[in-house]
């Protein structure tokens, strides 16, 4: 069997630290709820019912990985996924866990 490249390794690294910062339940939360479209801070605080101040370090994670952008538009901030084929994964969960 081939030795495998450094640069594959690298990447499943990157992937397994991508894992573990969404092995969180509000995390995988907030992107099916933006799934269904874009959203203010406060619209994900009154779905989930948790602290804002929770909800914004969930979204700062989340826009740190490039699962989600914001737009801002007076003094709110639009929250939407940057790719929208993030909503696979959770139909691909779906599917497995059955």
């Amino acid at each position: 069997m081939a030795k495998q490249k450094n640069t594959d390794r690298e990447k499943f690294e990157r992937y397994a630290e991508t894992y573990k910062l969404l092995a969180n339940a509000k995390r995988l939360e907030i992107l099916s709820l933006l799934g269904s479209g874009e959203k203010i801070v406060t619209d994900l605080v009154n779905a989930m019912e948790i602290r804002k101040a929770n909800v914004s370090q969930h979204l700062a994670l989340l826009r740190y990985l490039k699962f989600v952008k914001v737009r801002r538009l007076g003094k709110n901030a639009f929250y939407s996924l940057t790719n929208p084929k993030t909503v696979e994964f959770f139909k691909i969960m779906d599917s497995i866990n059955k």
